[in-house]
């Protein structure tokens, strides 16, 4: 699709996602995955500036590896090559947004490739890399932007419009996210009803984010809780896939009803100061590259570009970041385990999978839903991921023996220590006189 072209008809929205439609041997995984970069002795953020800063981190990875730098207005802003790219949250936090692969291994060797990278840079500079959902040290104030323009519009964005954590979300978190593919309006329908039931289920299973300027923020995953008061306009659980009709022309009526944040004409970064899409369609002459612009600047917790991304997870030890696209892909690449996971879930509402969302940042796996523990649900849902990806391997279809490996370690937390990683490290947390700075040898990357 044209991206200069002006929209003209509702049609083209529609059209942009049926476009993404994949067919069945071609459905891919992707995996984005951000960090803190933080000093190894203080745990807290490094700047974006001076001789250790995420600036220089970049330009030396840049130099090293085989990246090319992205430039705007000579600061580095991150980093590219062929197909994935890195880049730079509101306070530094990196991310990387790897290539969509048909094979877990191949995501997982170019995350592993990466963090290799970015360690052999940071180690020599006393930086290390600090793998949660939630900075436990810093505060807002404590706390720099980094100099990239969008960020300091969808700033003040917040501060006139979002709720009173969205700085929060900006600056202090990180998150690992898993992208799946769809076939078809149908196939879409299913895989979107299925991942935003699954959404409280993510936040138990990875809650890792329960420290607050080194005490129990009261959550397992705060990050969780600060996206619930981030902005009602753009977040949350979208309601409409619960519609049995839901289609391509529900998202895109969600999406023309979520207020602009910004546009790019040219070089030039524009806020919007929150008109919605659909009244900017009535007085300007806007571009199919203003829509693809704005769906990026929605963000529910089940997203669609010309894909479906989930983004329930906190940020994870490498470890754990494979288990992810394991268990999506486990649940969702085959029609038959779609329907059981779906099953599991048979008669419960939006308003119910909204609720029970809230409660899990609390209170995490040992939350208790329908007269059982999350905890047992989520065992259901491990097994049933787990009983695809074998079928998968035996029949050669898409998956291999080295998949079931990937979400083992999983098992290993539902099963035999039955907690979220956030309840693991609040018991080191304790167990060393409530001091990270006590454990960062056992946190950091």
């Amino acid at each position: 699709m044209d991206n200069s072209q002006q929209i003209i008809d509702r049609s083209q929205l529609v059209d942009y996602f049926k476009q993404g439609e994949s067919s069945p041997e071609n459905c891919k995984v992707g995996l984005e995955c951000e960090v803190f970069i933080v000093d190894k002795e203080t745990l807290e953020l490094v700047p974006y500036y001076g001789d250790r800063g995420i600036e220089k981190i970049l330009k030396e990875v840049a130099a090293n590896f085989n990246w090319e730098p992205v430039l705007e207005k000579l600061h580095i802003i991150g980093l590219s090559d062929k197909t994935a790219n890195v880049t730079m949250e509101p306070a530094g936090q990196l991310e990387l947004s790897g290539t969509a692969c048909m094979h877990l291994k191949d995501c997982i060797t170019e995350y592993n490739k990466f963090i290799t990278e970015l360690k052999s840079v940071c180690e020599p500079l006393g930086v290390g890399l600090l793998p949660l959902g939630y900075q436990p040290l810093n505060t807002l104030e404590n706390t720099a932007w980094v100099p990239k323009g969008r960020y300091k519009i969808l700033s003040k964005y917040f501060a006139d419009y979002g709720g009173h954590l969205a700085h929060h979300m900006m600056k202090l978190t990180a998150t690992v996210q898993a992208s799946i593919d769809y076939c078809s309006e149908d196939d879409f329908r299913e895989k979107m009803l299925l991942a935003s039931y699954l959404v409280p289920v993510l936040y138990a299973i990875y809650a890792n984010s329960p420290l607050k300027q080194n005490k129990f923020s009261g959550y397992l995953s705060y990050r969780g809780h600060i996206w619930e008061h981030t902005d009602d306009d753009r977040c949350g659980i979208v309601p409409a896939p619960f519609k049995k009709s839901f289609s391509y022309d529900d998202y895109v009526e969600y999406l023309l009803n979520v207020p602009m944040v910004l546009r790019i004409a040219g070089n030039e970064v524009i806020p919007m100061h929150g008109i919605t899409f659909k009244e900017y369609l009535k007085k300007e002459n806007a571009t199919m590259a203003d829509w693809e612009m704005h769906t990026s600047f929605a963000f529910p917790e089940v997203r669609v570009k010309n894909y479906i991304e989930i983004r329930s997870c906190d940020c994870q030890k490498p470890e754990l970041v494979p288990t992810i696209p394991a268990l999506i892909k486990g649940l969702f690449y085959c029609p038959k385990t779609r329907h059981n996971t779906l099953s599991l879930f048979e008669g419960i509402s939006f308003e119910e999978i909204v609720a029970l969302k809230n409660k899990v940042t609390k209170t995490g796996l040992q939350t208790v839903f329908k007269g059982r523990k999350v905890l047992e649900l989520a065992q259901e849902i491990y097994k049933i991921a787990q009983n695809c990806l074998k079928d998968f391997a035996e029949e050669g279809k898409v998956a291999n023996s080295n998949d079931l490996k990937y979400l083992s370690p999983l098992e290993e937390y539902l099963f035999d220590k039955k907690c979220s990683p956030a309840e693991e490290l609040l018991n080191l947390w304790e167990k060393n006189g409530q001091d990270i700075l006590k454990i960062r040898d056992k946190i950091l990357i």
